[in-house]
C-alpha cells in the first residue's frame, strides 16, 4: 500500500474529557489536540484504552471522530482505535472513519472472550476488506484485551492484506516486540505503546510510540525522539530514566486518573471520567502533588 503518512514519532494516547453530566467536553477536548499540537507531536491516539474506548457508544465514537478531523485539519497523523463490541458495529466506525478523513485505524484484538487464532483472523479480514484504502495497525494489548496477537497471526495478515501495515504494541514484552519488527517486510511500521520502553523500543526497530505522558508532557517525548534521530544515544538514555521516573508517579490511584490530573497543571482545563472509571480522591491527590513537587526535573519541561 503506498502511504500518504509517515506514522512515527511520538503520537498520544489522548484522554477523553467529560463534563459532570458525562458527555463529551468539547470545548476542553479541542484545547487539549492544540496544546498538544504546538508542543511537537507528531500524531494523536484516539478512543484507545487511556481515551475509554471500551466505555464509549458508537455514535458517540463517531462525535469525537467529527471534533477530531475538524480540531486536526490534517495537521498530525489521526490514528483511531477501532475495534468495537463486534466485527459489525467495528466495519460501521471503520468506513465512518474513512469517509471522514482519519488517516489509519488501529484494531485491538476483540476482548473478553478467549478467541482463537481463526477467530482473529477472520475479524480482522472483514474489517480490512470492508475499508480496503484505509492503512490498518494491528493493536495487541492482551492484558486488557484477554487475547495475544501472535507473531504467526501478524505475518499472516500483513502478507494477506495490503492495507494492513503494521503493529502497535503494548505488551511490555521486549522479544515479543522484536519479533514483530524481525518477522515482516521493512516497511511495516511498528509502534511501542509502552513509555517506560520508549527508548529500549527504537533501538529494537519501532517508528514511534503511542504514550499517555505526552497527554500532559509531551516536550520530553519529542526530545528523546529528536535525541534519537540525531544519533544521541547517550540523551535518549537519560531522557528515558525521567520519562520512567515521571511513569511511576502518574501511577498514582485508579487506572488513568493522575494523567488526568496531570493536564490541569499545565493549565489546561480538563474533565473528569465517566463511571465506572472514577477521578483522583483528596488523599490521592495529596500524594501525587508530593511526589510530582519532589521530583523536581518536571519542571524544565513546563517552561
Amino acid at each position: 500500500m503506498q502511504l500518504k503518512r509517515k506514522f512515527e514519532g511520538i503520537i498520544v494516547a489522548n484522554l477523553t474529557p467529560y463534563k459532570e453530566d458525562g458527555t463529551l467536553d468539547e470545548k476542553a477536548y479541542r484545547d487539549h489536540i492544540e496544546f498538544m499540537i504546538e508542543r511537537g507531536v507528531h500524531g494523536l491516539f484516539p478512543i484507545g484504552t487511556m481515551g475509554e474506548g471500551i466505555n464509549i457508544p458508537l455514535e458517540e465514537k463517531k462525535h469525537i471522530v467529527d471534533v477530531l478531523v475538524d480540531q486536526n485539519r490534517d495537521r498530525v497523523d489521526l490514528m483511531v482505535q477501532g475495534t468495537c463490541v463486534n466485527t459489525e458495529q467495528s466495519i460501521e466506525f471503520a468506513k465512518y472513519c474513512y469517509e471522514k478523513g482519519v488517516h489509519a485505524m488501529a484494531l485491538i484484538t476483540p476482548w473478553f472472550y478467549p478467541y482463537d487464532e481463526e477467530n482473529l483472523y477472520m475479524n480482522f479480514a472483514m474489517i480490512a476488506n470492508a475499508v480496503p484504502e484505509m492503512p490498518i495497525f494491528i493493536y495487541n494489548n492482551p492484558d486488557r484485551a484477554n487475547n495475544k496477537l501472535t507473531v504467526k497471526l501478524y505475518k499472516r495478515l500483513i502478507h494477506d492484506f495490503d492495507n494492513i501495515i503494521g503493529v502497535k504494541d503494548s505488551s511490555k514484552d521486549m522479544v515479543l516486540f522484536q519479533d514483530y519488527v524481525n518477522s515482516v517486510p521493512e516497511d511495516a511500521i511498528a509502534i511501542s505503546g509502552s513509555d517506560g520502553l520508549f527508548y529500549l523500543s527504537l533501538c529494537a526497530g519501532a517508528k514511534g510510540i503511542v504514550t499517555a505522558i505526552a497527554n500532559s508532557h509531551p516536550e520530553i517525548f519529542v526530545a528523546l525522539w529528536n535525541a534519537y534521530q540525531n544519533g544521541n544515544h547517550e540523551l535518549a538514555n537519560e531522557l528515558q530514566k525521567e520519562i520512567n521516573q515521571m511513569r511511576s508517579i502518574f501511577k498514582i490511584g485508579p487506572y488513568a486518573s493522575a494523567y488526568k490530573y496531570a493536564i490541569e497543571k499545565r493549565g489546561v482545563k480538563f474533565g473528569g471520567f465517566r463511571a465506572p472509571m472514577r477521578d483522583l480522591n483528596d488523599a490521592e491527590k495529596e500524594k501525587f502533588e508530593k511526589a510530582y513537587a519532589d521530583a523536581e526535573f518536571i519542571k524544565k519541561w513546563e517552561q
